[in-house]
């Protein structure tokens, strides 16, 4: 069984970084590319939320960085999805696991 799961509204700030590479970096650099292109009021409508959010997102867009070595999107999330997953508390042997299966 898959699960997806969203990315939640929330970011956590930690110092974990990644292990592994992105999967679909061609791909993610188009879709950057595209949304970089919206104003903040046209990403509100795009991703249906609200103002200050779509203005925390287009400013997530222009900063973003794929040159820069990010944190795991396990750990990167605060949502309730994520806090029930609880990632801050597992174990080495548990997150080595999780970079297969999550």
């Amino acid at each position: 069984m898959r699960f997806i799961l969203s990315p939640a509204r929330n970011f956590n700030s930690t110092d974990i970084e990644a292990r592994t590479k992105p999967l679909f970096v061609a791909e993610a650099k188009t879709i950057l590319d595209k949304l970089k292109k919206y104003a903040p009021w046209e990403l509100e409508g795009i991703l249906n939320t609200n103002g200050r959010l779509a203005f925390k997102s287009f400013e997530y867009l222009q900063d973003f960085d794929f040159n820069k070595v990010g944190m795991p999107a396990l750990f990167a999330y605060n949502g309730l999805v994520y806090k029930y997953f609880d990632p801050l508390g597992l174990d080495e042997a548990a997150v080595e696991d999780s970079q297969s299966v999550v």
